[in-house]
């Protein structure tokens, strides 16, 4: 990145460019310094108008200014990421590196699906985020869900870590990184005797989307094993996760890479955004 602009330059392109996607300018430059991450910019007359971010194989943020839109701007910049990718990787993903999970589709006047497809990307399904204002209305709604009997939950502690572990490789086996990964973050534990029967991240702080500085949280990898499933174990503990953040004076709760839209819309979730899962093979790209 030319070193006369600053992460605040990009900040507001990015500002502009996704008025639906609002992320404060801390978790915006944590992005940005994530480790391994590259930084491409297009220029006119000296002023910056639009950038790009790669991390591994992810192109993780494309944004051009308004007015330059149009202009081959963006085309240019999505070249140089699959150029600094193809050094690299076989294949391109559209989103990931912590930000985006693909491309938003949520306005198709606006939507900038048409331009990958043009340049040969292509996706197997669109992602969606969920969310849910925590008023008394969504509390009446959540605490009206079925416990079912025999079932408790609490929050786990060092000495869950070892079951936990093995509840996570039973129910979602590519979880297990995250897991490890996290092992300071809050899980939500649903508890049969002494097995552990589901799980799931529940963080106070964890939001991605917002422009104010009221709490924002998150639930994440909601999981049950096996053995526990079609009980309703799963909905009933997204219920008590969603109560517990609630009573810490959370505003909302956010969820990402949500497949079950319809069970979720059980508990009061409702979609707030969707994202083009768009993807490329090297093979495929033309400089």
């Amino acid at each position: 990145m030319n070193k006369e602009y600053t992460i605040r330059d990009l900040y507001e392109i990015y500002c502009e460019a996704m008025p639906r996607y609002p992320l404060a300018y801390e978790r915006f430059r944590d992005i940005l310094h994530k480790d391994n991450s590259q930084i491409f910019t297009a220029e006119s007359s000296k002023t910056i108008i639009g950038f790009v971010v790669v991390n591994g194989n992810s192109v993780v943020i494309l944004c051009v200014k308004k007015e330059y839109r149009h202009s081959s701007y963006g085309k240019h910049l999505l070249i140089m990421a699959e150029g600094f990718i193809s050094a690299n990787y076989d294949e391109v993903i559209l989103g990931g590196g912590g930000l985006l999970q693909g491309v938003p589709c949520d306005n198709d006047e606006e939507s900038s699906v048409p331009f990958f497809e043009k340049r040969g990307y292509s996706a197997d399904f669109t992602s969606v985020n969920m969310g849910l204002e925590l008023n008394e209305k969504a509390v009446e709604k959540l605490e009206e869900i079925p416990r079912p009997n025999g079932v408790t939950y609490r929050f786990a502690d060092d000495n869950d870590r070892e079951k936990l572990l093995a509840a996570v490789k039973d129910a979602q086996a590519d979880w297990l990184p995250i897991f490890e990964e996290n092992s300071d973050a809050p899980v939500l534990l649903a508890v049969c005797g002494d097995e552990i029967a589901g799980f799931e991240m529940v963080e106070e702080y964890g939001g991605m989307f917002f422009s104010d500085n009221e709490k924002h949280s998150m639930i994440g990898c909601v999981g049950v094993t096996h053995k526990y499933r079609r009980r309703g174990i799963g909905l009933a503990m997204t219920a008590e996760g969603s109560l517990s953040l609630y009573e810490k004076n959370c505003k909302d709760i956010q969820l990402l890479y949500v497949e079950r839209v319809a069970w979720y819309n059980k508990l009061g979730y409702e979609v707030t955004s969707r994202q083009w899962m768009g993807r490329k093979k090297i093979q495929d790209i033309m400089f």
